[in-house]
């Protein structure tokens, strides 16, 4: 749990992540988040993160409207008051932040640079395994 996130980012099993300009059409998006089967992409200008598109976004934001939206740009939609995380925080401290905004999604910044995404489910899933070490661990220096 004290972990730093950058350790999560080298053992993630991913691709990288997946980011949007935020004149991208709202429905282009949804389509590559669908593709790609991912909750949220970051929204770059260049190398500038200046927002968060996800699919609460979607929800709240583009199917609450009355009429159809999905032709406007995504900077229309998307969140854009995003909390950063280094990546010197830790697994329990990202685990919080999570849990006590209500985020499902984090970007990792290192100097005014996005370097990747963790969601509430790689944390989950890094402290599930880490857990299941630790009892392996405990279980083998009981038998020996």
């Amino acid at each position: 749990m004290h972990t730093p996130i950058s350790v999560l980012l080298k053992h993630k099993a991913t691709g990288g992540v997946y980011s949007v300009s935020p004149d991208m059409t709202i429905q282009s998006c949804i389509d590559l988040m669908n593709k790609k089967k991912v909750g949220a992409v970051p929204v770059l200008k260049g190398d500038e993160l200046v927002g968060m598109f996800s699919e609460r976004d979607v929800m709240m934001r583009v199917a609450s409207h009355e009429k159809d939206v999905r032709d406007k740009s995504v900077s229309t939609v998307m969140t854009k008051e995003v909390l950063t995380i280094e990546p010197s925080t830790t697994v329990q401290e990202a685990m919080e932040t999570i849990t006590n905004r209500r985020f499902r999604h984090l970007p990792v910044v290192e100097n005014n640079k996005l370097i990747g995404l963790v969601s509430a489910g790689d944390l989950t899933l890094w402290v599930v395994e880490s857990q299941a070490n630790q009892i392996e661990d405990l279980q083998s220096y009981i038998n020996s």
